[in-house]
């Protein structure tokens, strides 16, 4: 039996992408497209390459600090992450394409 290669996170995204005609929202990250994908939780151990890219966190402080503060558990990490880039900060727009492009940056 032949298994299905994954389908990386920005593929999976960028194909539902032209649908969503607003912006990212914390519970859209949550439960994505078909309400069975937690971005969140697939970004998963990889957080800290993709918080430093999506928030522009060149020296990773602002990821080292969500890191200390949610001690170490990714999924709470990545919510964090979020709510800092749909807050304002790092990469722009705060937008589903941004997301994707990052994503594809980490080979996701």
């Amino acid at each position: 039996e032949e298994s299905t290669p994954h389908q990386p996170l920005s593929e999976m995204i960028g194909q539902v992408v032209e649908q969503l005609d607003e912006a990212p929202t914390l519970p859209k990250l949550l439960c994505f497209s078909d309400g069975n994908v937690n971005i969140c939780q697939q970004i998963g151990v990889n957080y800290s390459k993709f918080g430093i890219l999506l928030l522009n966190d060149t020296y990773g402080a602002v990821v080292n600090a969500i890191e200390n503060e949610h001690h170490h558990n990714a999924e709470k990490i990545n919510i964090a992450i979020f709510r800092k880039w749909l807050e304002g900060m790092g990469e722009k727009p705060v937008a589903w394409s941004t997301l994707v492009a990052t994503l594809k940056k980490i080979n996701m």
